[in-house]
């Protein structure tokens, strides 16, 4: 049986990591034979049959996915943070969604400006709000049921900020 691989192409952004302007980039996901997602390429916009290195084009940089700041109307930014306690973390500005990946043997609650929601032991909530919506913040992180082992489990968020 052939080894086959196929791209999808993704309009992406390229932002310098020196505060130059950033640069339209085309993020090329390949998949294997079994629509599983295995790697992906960099191009510039305009020149599709030529990789960049993200870590040393223009002395280096982030990619997000959609439109450059200069040519949309909002940049959308993922950040991941993780934690190994129950404080509460600080929200990025502009966060539109949010989702909790739970690494413990606890049941957890996320409190949240919009209400709170339980976070399963080994599982994942997601909170995601309209664009007319105001963001959202995390206000508090608490022990419902089980055992958090601080230092040893932990908490991952990802936060989507529309900026």
């Amino acid at each position: 049986m052939a080894q086959c691989n196929n791209t999808r192409p993704i309009n992406g952004c390229f932002i310098p990591t020196d505060g130059s302007p950033s640069v339209p980039i085309i993020i090329h996901v390949i998949y294997d034979k079994d629509e599983v997602a295995k790697g992906q390429v960099f191009t510039l916009a305009d020149d599709n049959e030529t990789p960049i290195d993200i870590t040393t084009y223009l002395g280096g940089g982030r990619v997000v996915s959609g439109c450059c700041p200069q040519d949309c109307d909002k940049e959308t930014v993922l950040e991941f943070t993780y934690q190994t306690d129950l404080t509460t973390p600080s929200t990025p500005l502009g966060t539109k969604e949010i989702v909790v990946f739970n690494k413990s043997n606890a049941w957890i609650e996320i409190v949240t400006s919009i209400g709170s929601q339980i976070v399963p032991c080994n599982g994942t909530i997601e909170i995601e709000l309209f664009d007319c919506e105001d963001p959202i913040t995390i206000s508090g992180i608490n022990l419902v049921a089980g055992t958090f082992v601080v230092g040893t489990d932990e908490i991952g968020i990802n936060y989507k900020i529309i900026t």
